[in-house]
């Protein structure tokens, strides 16, 4: 986990405002898409229900406060593009994006016939739709 925020999150505040969302989408995706493995068991380990069975409760605790801190972080970029009165709220939609960059993990093949650089172009295009961007 330590691993995954360094390097979403690594810099980013040195990234222009306009583009530090998509910039998070990038690294998070590919980062699901590269580290496949690893992902799923990060996800695992931060599956509410999974930890408090699973893991010591102050561990439990500590992966909820950073994915918690992680989710603000991005929301709070997400509302650049989503109003609190929008018809889906910037919660939402920030589960939405968090959720399709997770799903790298489970659905990019590096056998198959997309290239990295193709399943993120497709991601990116995706989410950007989703915030009503230019594709």
């Amino acid at each position: 986990m330590t691993d995954f925020f360094s390097y979403i999150l690594e810099g980013i505040d040195e990234v222009p405002r306009e583009e530090r969302l998509f910039e998070i989408v990038r690294r998070h995706a590919g980062y699901k898409m590269r580290h496949r493995l690893i992902a799923r068991a990060n996800d695992r380990l931060i599956d509410p229900q999974f930890a408090r069975m699973f893991l010591p409760e102050d561990t439990s605790r500590h992966f909820s406060g950073r994915m918690a801190g992680y989710r603000h972080t991005v929301q709070d970029l997400v509302r650049d593009y989503v109003d609190d009165d929008a018809p889906v709220s910037p919660k939402v939609v920030t589960l939405a994006l968090l959720s399709q960059c997770d799903r790298m993990a489970y659905w990019y093949n590096p056998k198959g016939q997309m290239t990295p650089e193709q399943a993120l172009e497709q991601v990116s295009i995706l989410i950007r739709r989703m915030l009503g961007t230019a594709a």
